[in-house]
């Protein structure tokens, strides 16, 4: 059975539970109300206009962050500036009928929007996958009652794609080990246990090698050496023009010049996983992408000649 990128998404988000009869309460503690006619929409950050775009809205918006590049359809929409250096004169000029903020935007920014009128709904940033889909609906709910979704977006997936969909996480047909998140530098930030990608890995078969509850954490030399996982997850700005496996050949080579990443055995038996850093970084429809380009690499030969079902073989 084949089903489509936004079948799958559909599907989710009319089996997640119901939220409140009139409105949500936003990660400041602001009621939201349902059912608004927002026809002016200023985004803060680059997930949260994918989410806009992918539920039909694009149309809609008038203002985005200076990081929002996708789909093609908003790039020739306002700039509003950074994600925490956004113009409040600029936003203010455009009219909003709303403005959409995540974590991570500046709150005084929120604050200051809604001392002069100007409705926000900030979220908060999910932790698993499923909270992104709950946070898509939620938005479709505050947008507009007719709901506009573009089902003409065909990218195709397999079935596994609408169990993953469903939540059904104990699913998960491998277990391909331990990996670690990151890529090297002075001080490497990491997914804890707390973030979204955490979930990303278990439902891709993986196990965090960073067990530790925060959502970011930075971590040190020792701790890195430590964990030894067997796989280094990390991405990059990989285009349809670029050669995966160069990519893939490429930051291995990067990690096996530093002197912390070439001690660990994921390196050393070339079990690297290169994912679009939009895909997996944002929490936002296009993270399904993320967990079939995991899941494709955990698949692939490993770098170097060994063998995935060889190293996993030895564990």
């Amino acid at each position: 059975m084949r089903i489509t990128f936004i079948t799958a998404v559909w599907l989710l988000l009319l089996t997640l539970s119901a939220a409140a009869a009139d409105g949500f309460v936003d990660g400041t503690g602001r009621e939201i109300a349902y059912g608004q006619d927002c026809q002016r929409i200023v985004s803060l950050m680059p997930n949260v206009t994918e989410m806009v775009a992918f539920l039909g809205y694009g149309d809609r918006l008038v203002g985005k962050s200076s990081f929002c590049n996708y789909p093609d359809s908003i790039l020739a929409v306002d700039d509003i500036g950074g994600q925490i250096d956004a113009s409040l004169e600029k936003i203010v000029s455009l009219q909003p009928d709303i403005v959409l903020a995540y974590q991570g935007n500046s709150l005084e920014l929120v604050d200051q929007l809604r001392q002069l009128g100007i409705q926000v709904c900030a979220f908060k940033e999910a932790t698993t996958v499923r909270e992104i889909g709950d946070q898509l609906k939620v938005l479709d709910r505050i947008l507009p009652a007719e709901n506009r979704l573009d089902r003409d977006r065909g990218t195709e997936y397999g079935g596994w794609m609408l169990m993953e969909m469903m939540g059904r996480e104990d699913e998960v047909p491998l277990d391909f080990g331990s990996v670690f998140f990151g890529y090297p530098g002075e001080l490497v930030y990491t997914a804890g246990t707390g973030s979204f990608i955490n979930d990303v890995m278990k439902r891709c078969g993986l196990t965090n090698a960073v067990d530790i509850p925060d959502r970011w954490p930075a971590v040190s030399a020792e701790f890195i050496i430590a964990s030894d996982p067997d796989w280094i997850l990390t991405t990059t700005s990989c285009t349809e023009a670029e050669d995966p496996a160069e990519v893939r050949a490429e930051m291995l080579a990067e990690l096996r010049s530093d002197p912390v990443f070439r001690e660990l055995r994921a390196v050393k038996q070339g079990q690297l996983i290169v994912v679009n850093s939009d895909h997996l970084l944002r929490p936002g429809p296009r993270i399904l992408l993320a967990i079939e380009e995991i899941r494709e690499q955990l698949n692939m030969p490993a770098v170097g000649a060994v063998s995935n079902h060889g190293a996993a073989s030895a564990r």
